[in-house]
């Protein structure tokens, strides 16, 4: 997905869905630094919150557009991930 609105707007190659796999911050904090063991070493809990906010202050308002669109699907990211998978999966053929 294009990170800003104005992005979003200039994209030319056509999209055929955008899905945005939501979680909260808590849940995106827990799956990185206690269930992947901090993957990455530069994965710091202040990493994680800046991205988190810099995804809600520019990518969300883009995200407005694929849904005006009719292209846009959101699943529960706080689900399982073969529930989450299977729902992206059925999302997808319709």
């Amino acid at each position: 997905v294009q990170r800003t609105h104005v992005q979003v707007k200039a994209l030319k190659n056509g999209v055929y869905k955008v899905i945005n796999v939501k979680t909260s911050g808590k849940e995106a904090l827990l799956r990185i630094i206690v269930i992947d063991g901090g993957a990455r070493e530069d994965e710091t809990i202040t990493d994680v919150r800046t991205r988190n906010d810099s995804f809600n202050k520019f990518t969300v308002p883009g995200l407005e557009y694929y849904k005006k669109k009719g292209i846009f699907i959101e699943v529960d990211g706080e689900k399982q991930i073969e529930k989450i998978s299977s729902e992206i999966l059925k999302d997808i053929k319709k």
